[in-house]
């Protein structure tokens, strides 16, 4: 809170000559406030699988090409990463072709990245 570092910044500068309102109104400040939930922001699996497969789904062309390489990264960014959240880095190392395969199922296999050394499915 923005007059809470204030008080506290005029608290080093001048030491014993807070002055009282600021201290009130910090005080009243901090007693209606209210925390927020974070419930709100959190988003389930199956909503950002859908959204990764939205936004594949919108890049493609009707060819069967992709319109919007950017979009369709990003959809599949999402979707594998709300269903198998993996560190930032170890993401990265993932190729199209050597470790993301696809089949009669999506299967990714770094098998480097796993502590057991075996290839996620």
């Amino acid at each position: 809170m923005f007059f809470a570092k204030l008080r506290d910044a005029v608290r080093v500068m001048f030491p014993g000559e807070v002055p009282p309102h600021l201290s009130r109104l910090v005080a009243r400040l901090e007693r209606e406030c209210q925390q927020r939930s974070m419930a709100s922001r959190i988003v389930m699996t199956p909503r950002l699988t859908a959204l990764g497969r939205n936004l594949m789904k919108d890049a493609q062309t009707a060819e069967g090409g992709i319109a919007s390489l950017v979009a369709y990264r990003d959809g599949l960014m999402i979707a594998l990463l709300s269903l198998r959240p993996i560190r930032r880095h170890t993401f990265s190392l993932i190729r199209i072709g050597v470790h993301l395969n696809w089949g009669a199922a999506l299967s990714v296999q770094p098998a480097y990245a796993t502590g057991s050394a075996k290839a996620w499915s």
